[in-house]
């Protein structure tokens, strides 16, 4: 069955939030993304990865391959992982 949202619940969806994530080397890093992003972040980690520490490890990597900041580079982790579970 398809659930059909109103125009308010896809503006909240769409609206932006900041979370402070505390990294494995124990510094904080401050990502702004909108509401649905960081639902798709909880549900990865909840049903497909073991732990954020594992979203951080892949975000360093990428860091270290294309030159993004920390923020890009994690939306591009958790996008690219999602993409690949649908």
């Amino acid at each position: 069955m398809i659930d059909f949202l109103t125009e308010r619940q896809i503006e909240d969806l769409l609206t932006s939030e900041t979370r402070c994530l505390t990294v494995p080397d124990g510094s904080t890093q401050v990502v702004t993304a909108d509401k649905l992003f960081w639902i798709r972040h909880d549900l990865l980690i909840e049903a497909y990865i073991t732990t954020a520490d594992t979203l951080y490890e892949l975000t360093y990597m990428n860091m270290s391959s294309k030159g993004y900041c920390f923020s890009d580079a994690f939306k591009s982790i958790v996008s690219y992982i999602d993409n690949q579970t649908k």
